[in-house]
């Protein structure tokens, strides 16, 4: 496994013993807690990938059999837990008003990914959720948008990207999809879901909801997995996500999925992601072999938060341009000058205008600059800190 310091290496061993703990979550096993490390470096862990509440599920299991010598432990996991099934309660039932809403108004709708992925682990609570995502009708986002405001929801982005994003307190996020990807994410990505529709399968029970078929639905999980996977990396709930779907749906059509994979160039990393999870979360036990095919691979997790991090957005995309040739200061200073001046396709999401009136982008590189410069130096001077240490691709 590629543990470049003792701060990496210490990270890979919290992370094996919070993948060990899942696994007794779901197996419903009392795990063997002597060789589990610091509780309180494995909670912050867990925070960063979401996976606290399963953990914690874990963790109860071998409480349940031997209770610790200090109570206090079980603690901030107990609360943690609680505040997961609060969030998912929340959350499932301001999805089913926005959606009776958009029912209301005949605007077609699509829930996406943890909406339905929360059912199939085996308590409820157990899949935590950030956010709810929605595939919508974008030609109705200002009837959309106002209803959202007038729910006293803060709008975090409007027709500045392939998704519109609302936020209120205490714990409500949503993502309304114009579409599931932008070109930026790869044109297989983006030429493939241009065609959604037909993929879409209408629901029973109201006028304008669809859902996909199993195997569209583990595709297009595979597909989002993926994009973050290769952009800032994605964390150890996804390995959980992959095992428990397809524990659940065991007559998936493999030859279907495979032949879809195949077309978006996913199938590598598909088989990659469903026998690295198979392996981990199969069965609860320590010390499983892995090649060094399957380390390398699952450090990639382990090392990445829920969403990644501005780290591993750094790494990979310059793995990325160091496939084209080049290397060493000359690729530094490509990345800088990417960063500084995107494309007008990206610069465009945030001002749609620019797609008509072209000749406007310098000023909105201007305003790029200001707004870094003063929304976020520290977030700045982190990503030219990563810049300035990477120095191989791996």
């Amino acid at each position: 496994m590629d543990e470049r310091n003792g701060e990496r290496s210490a990270q890979c061993e919290t992370g094996m013993d919070a993948v060990y703990l899942m696994s007794c979550a779901l197996h419903g096993t009392a795990p063997e807690l002597s060789q589990i490390g610091d509780l309180d470096a494995l909670f912050d862990y867990c925070e960063q990938h979401s996976v606290t509440a399963m953990v914690a599920m874990g963790l109860e299991e071998a409480w349940k059999v031997s209770p610790p010598e200090n109570p206090a432990v079980m603690s901030p996991w107990k609360q943690a837990k609680n505040k997961a099934i609060r969030k998912n309660i929340l959350l499932n039932a301001e999805r089913e008003r926005i959606l009776a809403y958009l029912d209301s108004i005949g605007c077609w709708y699509l829930p996406l990914k943890g909406s339905f992925l929360q059912h199939d682990y085996p308590k409820f609570g157990m899949r935590q959720m950030s956010d709810n995502d929605i595939l919508f009708d974008a030609a109705m986002d200002q009837q959309v948008h106002d209803f959202m405001v007038n729910s006293g929801y803060t709008v975090k982005a409007f027709k500045q990207n392939n998704h519109d994003e609302y936020i209120k307190d205490p714990v409500y996020n949503f993502e309304m999809h114009r579409k599931l990807f932008t070109s930026l994410a790869g044109s297989q990505l983006f030429n493939y879901y241009e065609n959604i529709h037909t993929m879409m399968v209408k629901d029973d029970n109201n006028h304008y909801g669809y859902h996909l078929k199993s195997e569209d639905f583990y595709v297009y999980m595979m597909a989002h997995a993926y994009k973050h996977f290769s952009k800032k990396g994605t964390g150890i709930r996804t390995l959980a996500d992959n095992y428990v779907f397809l524990d659940r749906h065991r007559d998936l059509d493999r030859r279907y999925t495979d032949q879809e994979l195949e077309k978006l160039g996913l199938l590598k990393y598909e088989r990659q992601c469903r026998s690295l999870s198979e392996k981990l979360l199969g069965e609860p036990r320590r010390g499983i072999h892995l090649t060094d095919e399957e380390e390398a691979f699952l450090s990639k997790f382990l090392g990445a938060g829920t969403y990644g991090s501005r780290e591993k957005m750094v790494e990979n995309t310059l793995n990325k341009m160091k496939e084209s040739g080049n290397d060493g200061l000359l690729l530094k200073l490509r990345y800088i000058w990417q960063r500084a001046f995107p494309p007008l396709e990206f610069m465009a999401m945030r001002e749609p205008e620019l797609l008509e009136k072209p000749w406007k982008l310098p000023f909105a590189y201007m305003k790029r600059w200001i707004r870094s410069a003063f929304r976020a130096p520290s977030r700045v001077f982190k990503e030219i800190t990563y810049l300035a240490k990477y120095k191989d691709s791996k």
